[in-house]
């Protein structure tokens, strides 16, 4: 252990330092924008105080890592909950064990703070040298929408024809006529309602342990973010919204040369087949519009029954590394480290 390390709540005058921590640490800026809205815009975080702690040795700021407040819920019990963000150590300091004393300093700091999608490196930390627990990886997948780019690697002489023809099919299979006969109204929503909130009273039941999908949070999530534009899609049955999703399309491609929509949120009662099967529909149909060629989520088993069943090219499933740190005493460890009983989407890959 480190002696001379003091870790603390951050101030508004360590700012500047703790940038220029992680420019050193990552050799790139971090984007201001990104800040503003994890720690000032955030309407979870404390009012000027944002929940960012610092560790120090002979009064230099030797590494960092911050905590995203989020509305949490178990039962239908509100919950002191945090995403771990942005651990930092600078180069000076690094192997002196400072990465494992902030983690351990962080285990004190709330009911419940967890990490989604951490680097291996992290992972090893957290897994060997802490006290946080490793749940069962989340899965998540990656399914191909149009074909025409793998038939180009794969048989490029009649490449085009085929990748024609899967357009066609898929283009039919996910026809919006085909939604129509369901009863179901699905709109482009614009502004993010009280709406939501009914809806979520209502589905927060069906999901023992869940970030809690208020208008507030859906707001500051999808709408305040500075690095993603998110499109809102809502199911509405005799006008009330019964169901909605979150998207994003990646407008970069990714190293195999793929477009990529992302479903972010699929939030419908979990007993409704009929309006998920009709969300992916949709979500689906949005993707080839905009020229993605693959749509990646998390996996389910009626995502995955859903595209085995429309003849869908998978991709390898990829693991998400998920851990967790509770106070002792707070909360029985076998309810957080059960994955069944989790909501969990793309939208809480941090």
């Amino acid at each position: 252990m480190n002696r001379t390390l003091k870790i603390r709540r951050y101030h508004s005058d360590d700012k500047s330092s703790v940038l220029k921590t992680f420019k050193a640490a990552f050799n790139k800026n971090y984007p201001p924008a990104l800040w503003k809205w994890k720690f000032e815009n955030n309407p979870f975080q404390p009012i000027d105080h944002p929940m960012i702690y610092v560790a120090t040795s002979h009064g230099q700021i030797a590494g960092s890592a911050g905590l995203l407040p989020v509305p949490f819920q178990i039962e239908g019990h509100p919950v002191s909950f945090c995403w771990g963000t942005d651990l930092m150590v600078h180069p000076d300091f690094q192997g002196r064990g400072i990465a494992r004393q902030i983690y351990q300093f962080l285990t004190q700091q709330h009911v419940i703070i967890m990490s989604i999608g951490a680097t291996a490196g992290a992972a090893y930390l957290l897994e060997n040298k802490t006290n946080w627990f490793k749940m069962e990886g989340a899965k998540k997948r990656t399914r191909y929408l149009d074909l025409q780019p793998y038939f180009q690697k794969m048989i490029p002489r009649i490449s085009h024809p085929l990748g024609q023809f899967s357009r066609w099919v898929l283009k039919d299979l996910c026809s919006w006529k085909h939604y129509d006969r369901r009863n179901h109204q699905i709109k482009d929503i614009l502004e993010i309602g009280p709406e939501f909130d009914k809806l979520w009273k209502a589905l927060e039941p069906c999901f023992p342990i869940s970030v809690t999908r208020t208008r507030q949070y859906l707001k500051w999530r999808y709408r305040g973010n500075p690095h993603h534009s998110h499109r809102i899609y809502g199911i509405y049955q005799a006008e009330l919204l019964s169901a909605f999703m979150v998207m994003a399309f990646n407008k970069k491609r990714t190293e195999s040369g793929f477009k990529e929509a992302i479903i972010m949120e699929l939030v419908a009662d979990p007993r409704d087949s009929e309006c998920i099967k009709t969300l992916i529909d949709s979500a689906v149909y949005l993707a080839i519009e905009r020229g993605c060629h693959v749509v990646r989520c998390f996996s389910s088993p009626i995502l995955e029954n859903y595209f085995r069943g429309k003849g869908f090219y998978h991709l390898p499933k990829q693991d998400s590394y998920f851990f967790g740190t509770l106070i002792p005493g707070s909360i029985p460890a076998r309810k957080i480290q059960n994955t069944s009983w989790w909501m969990l989407s793309c939208g809480d890959m941090w």
